[in-house]
């Protein structure tokens, strides 16, 4: 990190004069760009959060029913061994 760090200040302390000209357009196509960058960023994350619920939400579900087989009694007949029949 502090490699990059010390590799950024020299590069602007170093530089020479670009010469460049922005036109008024490029502020706009920049302001552009970080917002569509911003927006990306906020659908991904909720995105990635319904997903992370919807699979923690289907492991509470099978273990629930894993439980309530293992504790169901000998004698009850379930739908599970109707479907083995």
């Amino acid at each position: 990190m502090k490699l990059i760090i010390f590799t950024l200040v020299c590069l602007v302390a170093f530089s020479g004069n670009a010469y460049a000209y922005l036109d008024p357009g490029t502020g706009s196509m920049l302001l552009q760009v970080l917002a569509a960058g911003v927006i990306a960023i906020g659908v991904g994350w909720r995105s990635f959060v319904a997903f992370v619920r919807r699979k923690n939400k289907k492991n509470e579900m099978h273990e629930e029913n894993t439980d309530k087989k293992e504790n169901a009694p000998e004698n009850e007949y379930t739908y599970d061994k109707h479907l083995a029949d």
